[in-house]
């Protein structure tokens, strides 16, 4: 699925076709125009670039490509150490019940 969303959004936004400003009758018929709706930028660029990109979309918890993606200065670690405590708590419990009612 990420494949595609990379390959559907570089294919559409970053070529000449017919597509690239399309705007669905829906969306006509309530008014919005080419200067309402918010299109991404894309761009191409070396290949080096274009392996980074898709390296780090890869890697996010996104399924829409976007060539940069919003980053806040501040990061919580301690919340990430919540979720990543949460995280294996639940793999323990679920381990403890599988012993307990499966297992014996």
């Amino acid at each position: 699925m990420k494949m595609h969303s990379y390959l559907r959004n570089k294919l559409l936004y970053c070529t000449e076709n017919e597509y690239k400003g399309l705007i669905p009758d829906e969306f006509r018929a309530k008014g919005v125009d080419s200067k309402t709706i918010f299109q991404p930028k894309f761009e191409m660029s070396d290949y080096w670039t274009e392996i980074k990109r898709f390296s780090y979309f890869f890697l996010a918890p996104t399924l829409l490509y976007r060539d940069s993606y919003i980053k806040t200065s501040k990061r919580s670690y301690r919340a990430a150490a919540f979720h990543f405590l949460n995280f294996f708590l639940c793999i323990y419990f679920g381990f403890i019940l599988f012993k307990t009612f499966c297992k014996d």
